[in-house]
């Protein structure tokens, strides 16, 4: 879509939500978090969604940097993982 109608909830596509929660289970979510986050700040997370604050690994700026350099490949990469600024 082009113009403002790309920013409308019509233009993301079904599977994008579908891609989030799997990327959320595998770990893949919030990639670009360079350590753990406190306990105090976990607790005020929802708990349904506490263990997909973190990921599962984390990650050097180094390591990182290589990751987005790969899903800035693909239109739904960084979306799906949250890591789209």
């Amino acid at each position: 879509r082009i113009g403002s109608d790309r920013w409308s909830l019509d233009a993301i596509p079904p599977c994008v939500e579908r891609l989030k929660n799997r990327a959320k289970q595998l770990g893949l979510w919030n990639l670009f978090l360079p350590k753990p986050i406190p306990n105090e700040i976990r607790a005020l997370c929802d708990q349904d969604n506490a263990s997909f604050v973190s990921p599962s690994m984390y990650l050097s700026n180094r390591e990182y940097g290589v990751l987005c350099e790969i899903m800035g490949r693909s239109l739904l990469a960084s979306e799906a993982c949250n890591c789209n600024a």
